[in-house]
Parts: C-alpha cells; structure tokens; sequence
C-alpha cells in the first residue's frame, strides 16, 4: 500500500488490517508507505503558494504513522525506516504462523 493509509480514516484501518491477515497467508507480506505529518504542512505551503495543485489534504485525515504498528500489532514488523528527507515511512510487516488467541483481534 504505497500512499495510500493515510487515506483511510484510522477505524477502517483496521478493517483493512483485517482483510490484510484474512487475504495472506503466513510468511505474507504487507508494504506500507505513509508520509510524515509534516510532509502535509509542506504540500500545503506548496498547494497555497499555487507551486502544485489537485492534492487532496482533506483526505489525509491527520494520519500518524505511529499509529500502524498498534494497528498491526499481531503482525511481525520486519522494517521500520524513514526515506526522503524523513517526510516518508516505510513499514514492512509479516504475517506470522497462525495462533488461535491472536486470530480472534480485530
């Protein structure tokens, strides 16, 4: 999922958490990219100062990053790193071998 959680208000995170350990089996992987809040006040100073244009801020939904290794919190995090200037995350997670008691978290 590159740029694309930040998109998606934090409750249906978690549904797509879900569909995520549903869809993959084990040793599946999920990729996540999501840009620092920050990068937000940048594209914003950019978008007023008509430098670029169409970028949908609104739909950002004040997304922390921080927030995906609680979302993903029965999944194995296997990287964690920021890239470009430190205005990006990278998430790498892993579906581990099944276990019954963490099966049944939403």
């Amino acid at each position: 999922m590159l740029a694309v959680v930040e998109h998606i208000q934090e409750n249906g995170l978690h549904n797509v958490e879900k569909a995520c350990w549903d869809y993959l089996m084990q040793g599946g992987i999920v990729i996540i990219t999501a840009p620092h809040p920050f990068a937000d006040r940048i594209l914003a100073a950019l978008k007023f100062f008509r430098i670029t244009n169409g970028l949908a801020l609104e739909e950002h939904y004040e997304f922390d990053p921080k927030t995906l290794t609680d979302i993903f919190r029965r999944w194995t995090l296997l990287k964690k790193e920021r890239w470009k200037l430190g205005c990006n995350r990278l998430f790498v997670f892993l579906r581990p071998k099944r276990n019954i008691a963490t099966d049944t978290q939403s």
